[in-house]
């Protein structure tokens, strides 16, 4: 799990070296929550309900190609929850974009929005390109 996180922590921290090297290249964008302490149980019961459908149903209607949640295991001032969603290409970001245009303060199932600090997610969106031999 350690060499996971630093994984994540590495890929995370990546420039946004997609946006340079063109449209067509396999993107991944990191997006991180936080939500209170006292609020902590509650999101992650919501998250493996509605939350993952909503998820789901993005990936059938083909805004993303594939996604991963984690949830952090203890209470941590970085993230509670790290979402990873990957794009064939880079372009393809423009349709989640648009989803965060219209539900603003967390682009998933709204029962989530009171469950997060400051109501809204702590979005990082970080860009990755995904090497073409991974």
């Amino acid at each position: 799990m350690r060499a996971l996180l630093a994984v994540l922590v590495v890929t995370v921290g990546a420039p946004l070296a997609a946006q340079e090297r063109g449209p067509e290249v396999p993107t991944a964008l990191f997006l991180h929550y936080n939500c209170k302490p006292d609020k902590r149980a509650a999101f992650r019961t919501h998250m493996e309900g509605p939350g993952v459908a909503q998820f789901d149903n993005w990936k059938k209607q083909g805004v993303f190609k594939d996604y991963l949640i984690l949830f952090s295991t203890f209470a941590n001032p970085v993230w509670d929850m790290l979402v990873r969603l990957d794009f064939e290409k880079y372009v393809d970001t423009d349709r989640w974009r648009a989803i965060e245009r219209t539900t603003p303060g967390g682009p998933f199932a709204p029962g989530a929005r009171p469950l997060l600090a400051d109501q809204r997610p702590s979005r990082r969106p970080d860009v990755r390109e995904v090497a073409a031999d991974s």
